[in-house]
């Protein structure tokens, strides 16, 4: 359950997401015009380098990653989560 103190982590989950999703619909964009472009880039003296785009997408993914177990949407921080249930045999208790 999210509460009021989760908004910030779920803004920022949230634009993650959105950056991850443009910055990968771009790479496969660039990829369609050259392999190799969509994921290497050359700096100004022509040396070969991560593109900048890639690396947007790599730090938007380790962000959405982040504040999703924040939020409890990976399985492992979902099994951490302890909700308080209602004793079963006392909603059958008004029937008995």
């Amino acid at each position: 359950m999210l509460t009021e103190w989760d908004l910030g982590a779920l803004e920022v989950y949230v634009c993650a997401y959105k950056t991850f999703v443009e910055a990968q619909s771009a790479l496969n964009e660039l990829q369609k015009k050259n392999a190799l472009n969509g994921l290497l880039g050359k700096t100004p003296n022509g040396m070969l380098t991560m593109n900048a785009v890639l690396i947007v997408r790599n730090a938007a993914a380790r962000d959405v990653s982040k504040f999703g177990a924040m939020l409890g949407l990976d399985p492992v921080s979902r099994s951490s989560i302890k909700v308080d249930r209602p004793d079963e045999e006392n909603d059958w208790r008004e029937f008995g």
